[in-house]
């Protein structure tokens, strides 16, 4: 699960975006999985500036981080997520099936959230990579979308073309259809290729099909919560509008 300096130019945006309501704190962020963050230095001081970047601390296994995401040259060292995002405002909790960096809220997607978890929703949720792994999807987006509070922002990098990387590559219309119905305002919505070291842009549309992505192609989608409501399954676009309509 990583975020490179590309997801980086979002997450600036998103969190710009989002507002504290009276008395509400610190804002809260959540990542399923620990957000590696493989940005260069410059890219990050591009992007944030030098109060953040000045600030950055490090992790001491960086090169094992690096080969890990085949991401050797890209940098030299790989910024410490959980300070990074209090640099940003936000305090930072990482939820993973496993303690892969040693200090992660231990949950399985595939199943419903504990209620604890779900009393105090979140500002900030990123799925940087993590919904494709789990076979029970439709729960793991569900779980995803009920900790987001109204205001706030989830944020995906998941597959469109790369495969066997996990169980499924993902289509626009599933974060489109699944937002629409919830609520939720997708306010970003496209295809990325060479993510890490050279990123293209694609436009996707939302719900028309369309014949094919270039292999490796990665969608990022940013979705908005405008309204409480319970979380429900959506039916297809194509066939909600138009239930004749096969194609």
């Amino acid at each position: 699960m990583s975020l490179p300096g590309i997801a980086l130019e979002l997450i600036r945006e998103v969190t710009g975006r989002i507002s504290s309501p009276p008395g509400h704190g610190p804002r809260r962020a959540i990542s399923f999985g620990y957000p590696d963050i493989l940005a260069s230095e410059d890219q990050i001081f591009d992007l944030f500036g030098n109060e953040v970047s000045k600030e950055l601390r490090f992790r001491p296994d960086s090169q094992a981080i690096l080969k890990w995401h085949s991401a050797t040259g890209l940098t030299d060292r790989i910024v410490e997520s959980r300070h990074f995002f209090s640099l940003l405002g936000y305090d930072l909790t990482i939820a993973d099936i496993a303690p892969i960096r040693g200090d992660e809220v231990i949950l399985d997607l595939n199943e419903p959230l504990d209620a604890a978890l779900l009393a105090e929703p979140f500002d900030l949720v990123i799925d940087g990579g993590t919904a494709e792994h789990c076979f029970n999807i439709g729960q793991a987006l569900k779980n995803m979308a009920d900790l987001v509070r109204v205001g706030g922002c989830v944020f995906h990098i998941n597959p469109a073309s790369m495969f066997n990387h996990g169980f499924y590559n993902l289509n626009p219309t599933l974060y489109a259809d699944f937002y629409d119905e919830n609520r939720f305002r997708i306010t970003f919505l496209k295809a990325v290729t060479d993510i890490m070291f050279n990123p293209t842009l694609i436009e996707v549309p939302p719900y028309q099909r369309f014949a094919t992505l270039p292999s490796g192609a990665i969608l990022m989608c940013v979705a908005q919560r405008a309204q409480q409501q319970a979380i429900r399954w959506p039916m297809q676009a194509k066939y909600r509008k138009n239930p004749s309509q096969t194609r």
